[in-house]
């Protein structure tokens, strides 16, 4: 069995916050001294005084340069090393011995690329609360536009509490509802992992809804088992549970009990109390990074349940042992960004398992990371690919 380096313990500490700097760190990336790389670092490409010239009045700046980006960033020197997140989960170098820390990469197709830039550790406040984190957004001019999001949802956002049996515990539910009458056969449904970010994601599929782009839907979000806490260097995710419960391999009991939380609590429950579609191919699964994992097993585990499964930055391999591949099970629509090498191999790989074995399978490449920004843009693929409001004439054999 092989351990990806994943961000297993990503969790949003709100719905509608960025992907957090949980994220197990990977290596940096390569010099430019190596040929053929679509993106690299380039050794001491920033000079002290450019780097101070670009942070006037700010504590952390961006500039672009061809085919370049460079970063610097006011930060104590002395203590913990300044590094970037999320898209980029790069180290920056000391410019100074001081304060001033930066660093320049290489970014092929950076025209088509969108990522947050945030510096760690945090800008101390005066009591010495909890620091600010000032994040600036990069978004090319050939990027995919950001997703539609509704200022005020039409549709109804609720929790509900789940007694399980299954999971021998309480776990939250975040549904979200659409406005008007449920269709006789009842509303699409979208059941996905981490499901606090539903609050986050239901602008999109809102107003993607009210744009007329695709048909109105539901969403139920399942929460996760708590992430860890605290310092996170011993990180692993043998021994934590969302990751037992997300991940097939790493505690299969506990894996079949989300499973069957999932499968014989949820479901039964969304059907009968909130009108959900019990037709697969009015169901879809979605997940970002270990929950894209879980979404990919589940769908191959019960392909006559789900017709459509939508993944952000998979990055366990194990998951497509999970299970035959069906030809006539979901379809599977996969992302994986170019700042994230490992997960975009995977996901590559995935994919084209997917398809050689006969299943549906479509594969995007973001110019991104792995970020929020990114699963948000996978989230909107996905919804506008498995339910869109006008659908095409069915395709030939």
């Amino acid at each position: 069995m092989m351990l990806r380096s994943l961000a297993v313990s990503i969790l949003l500490a709100t719905a509608a916050a960025h992907a957090d700097d949980t994220v197990p760190r990977h290596p940096d990336t390569q010099s430019c001294d190596s040929d053929g790389s679509s993106f690299c670092r380039i050794l001491d490409g920033i000079s002290l005084a450019t780097a101070q010239a670009h942070l006037t009045g700010s504590d952390t700046a961006y500039w672009i340069d061809g085919e370049t980006i460079a970063i610097a960033a006011r930060r104590p020197a002395g203590g913990e090393a300044a590094r970037l997140c999320c898209a980029l989960q790069e180290s920056l170098d000391l410019l100074d011995g001081e304060q001033v820390w930066g660093a320049r990469f290489a970014v092929a197709d950076l025209e088509q690329a969108f990522f947050d830039i945030s510096v760690s550790p945090r800008i101390e406040t005066e009591g010495g609360s909890d620091g600010q984190q000032q994040v600036l957004i990069y978004r090319g001019p050939d990027a995919p536009p950001e997703p539609p999001k509704s200022a005020d949802l039409s549709g109804t956002l609720e929790d509900a509490e789940v007694i399980s049996d299954a999971l021998s515990m309480t776990r939250t539910l975040t549904i979200y509802t659409p406005s008007g009458e449920p269709p006789t056969d009842g509303w699409p449904v979208v059941y996905m992992a981490d499901g606090r970010a539903v609050a986050g994601l239901a602008p999109i599929a809102d107003a993607l809804i009210q744009h007329g782009e695709i048909v109105p839907l539901m969403l139920v979000g399942l929460w996760n088992a708590p992430a860890p806490t605290g310092n996170l260097e011993g990180f692993s995710p043998r021994t934590d549970s969302r990751s037992q419960e997300y991940l097939w391999g790493i505690d299969p009991d506990r894996f079949q009990a989300y499973n069957d939380f999932l499968m014989d609590e949820v479901i039964p429950l969304t059907v009968r109390d909130h009108n959900a579609a019990q037709a697969r191919e009015l169901r879809m699964l979605f997940g970002f990074s270990s929950g894209a994992a879980w979404a990919i097993s589940t769908g191959l585990l019960h392909p006559a349940d789900f017709g459509h499964v939508t993944a952000a930055s998979f990055g366990w391999e194990n998951a497509m042992n999970t299970a035959a591949i069906n030809a006539g099970g979901p379809a599977f629509y996969i992302s994986a960004g170019e700042f994230e090498p490992t997960f975009l191999e995977d996901s590559r790989q995935a994919s084209e398992t997917l398809l050689a074995a006969g299943a549906e399978a479509h594969f995007q490449r973001f110019v991104s990371g792995h970020t929020w920004m990114a699963f948000e843009q996978q989230f909107e693929t996905g919804l506008k690919s498995a339910f869109p409001a006008n659908p095409g004439p069915a395709s030939g054999p």
